[in-house]
């Protein structure tokens, strides 16, 4: 499977990374966000990963984020919704723990 990076934002000193096709749990494609804190000096450190909360296969979370603060929100195009609405897609908002 092909775990490329398919979005990343900005803002000041944190920067998240989504991962859409990353595999989860066994759920193909379900996808996964990386948020990191940069330091002057060029060090990199992971805080923490975010997944869908109901993770399912081919949601692909992460093929869009955006971070304002400690707010962030993840798009998920493929998300499937009650009602038999397949694809019908959808954003899980996120409120960062440091």
């Amino acid at each position: 499977h092909d775990y490329s990076i398919s979005s990343i934002d900005l803002d000041g000193d944190r920067l998240i990374v989504g991962m859409s096709s990353a595999s989860i749990e066994g759920f193909y494609n379900s996808g996964t966000v990386y948020v990191y804190q940069l330091y002057e000096d060029d060090r990199i450190l992971l805080l923490e990963g975010l997944v869908h909360p109901d993770a399912k296969r081919d949601d692909y979370f992460g093929r869009s984020v955006g971070i304002s603060g400690q707010n962030i929100v993840v798009g998920v195009p493929n998300r499937d919704l009650d009602n038999y609405r397949w694809d019908a897609g959808g954003a899980v908002f996120f409120r960062a723990s440091e």
